[in-house]
């Protein structure tokens, strides 16, 4: 839940949901990656228009010639694992910027690390710089503007 005390919900509301069982104790953020993996759609989509072979995906995929050994693992933030990424996107209003949103879905609040906060700028929805604590609070977000 994202905390919008000025929001109003109307009409009609509809719902979907599923069951886990799994073995061990309640874990808040096992569940919330869980749900976030579960909703999140794995699908993309191709224009055409014509499905002939010349169009087709399987057309232009071809063996490489030079194999290309990439990084397993590459990163520009060292992020608290209690903390999930729900959104990356370019910045509206600043060039060669990035705004990382970050969720903490727990009920513990989450500290972060104020050497990934010298680099940032801490924002609100709109790209306007805001004060805020290293301090993530239960079931909240932050949003960090990073350039490049």
């Amino acid at each position: 839940m994202m905390p919008t005390p000025l929001a109003q919900e109307l009409g009609e509301n509809e719902w979907t949901f599923a069951f886990k069982i799994s073995t061990g104790t309640f874990d808040e953020m096992k569940t919330a990656k869980y749900a976030y993996e579960r909703l999140t759609p794995s699908i993309s989509y191709q224009k055409q228009a014509l499905n002939v072979f010349i169009n087709r995906l399987d057309n232009k995929i071809w063996p490489l010639e030079e194999k290309i050994d990439l990084e397993k693992e590459f990163s520009m933030l060292g992020l608290p694992r209690e903390l999930l990424v729900s959104a990356i996107y370019p910045s509206y209003r600043k060039k060669d910027a990035f705004v990382v949103r970050l969720a903490n879905l727990t009920k513990k609040s989450v500290t972060i690390d104020k050497k990934i906060l010298t680099d940032v700028k801490i924002v609100n929805a709109l790209e306007e710089e805001i004060v805020y604590t290293e301090e993530i609070q239960p079931y909240d977000y932050i949003t960090l503007q990073m350039t490049l």
